[in-house]
């Protein structure tokens, strides 16, 4: 019983626990590298990269969002 009610409780915290990109802008320098591998979810503007729907996100899916920065300006943060 008790092994129930863990794999509910796990399956429940890792569906409400997200996590959704972060661009660090004193570290970002606009070279635009995110928004040309994931264009959905980066964008620049003006000399900055920005985060454009965060909430459909899955960090299972783009698993080199924090590797394609060349400057480390990309982090992924809980919800």
């Amino acid at each position: 019983m008790e092994g129930q009610y863990l794999q509910k409780m796990s399956r429940h915290l890792n569906y409400s626990l997200r996590m959704v990109p972060n661009i660090d802008y004193g570290l970002c320098q606009g070279c635009g590298g995110c928004s040309d591998l994931y264009p959905r979810f980066f964008e620049l503007r003006g000399e900055k990269a920005w985060v454009i729907n965060a909430d459909e996100f899955n960090a299972d899916k783009c698993p080199g969002v924090l590797t394609v920065c060349p400057y480390y300006a990309i982090t992924l943060e809980e919800i």
